[in-house]
């Protein structure tokens, strides 16, 4: 929600990852800084788990 973005880029937060709900299974980023994001294009694809720890496993496809 937009209530939720200003909170958290009030507290300097850069984005968030959550759970897709048109994708089973799939996961969306909402970056809240566009100067972080750079130069964008389609090439590999980065699946990102967490299996109880904050740091995710990260495998390229």
């Amino acid at each position: 929600s937009q209530a939720l973005a200003a909170e958290l880029m009030a507290q300097d937060s850069m984005g968030i990852i959550y759970p897709s709900v048109r994708h089973p299974g799939g996961t969306n980023l909402a970056c809240f800084r566009p100067a972080l994001v750079g130069n964008v294009r389609k090439a590999q694809t980065y699946r990102l788990t967490w299996a109880g720890s904050p740091q995710p496993a990260v495998e390229i496809t």
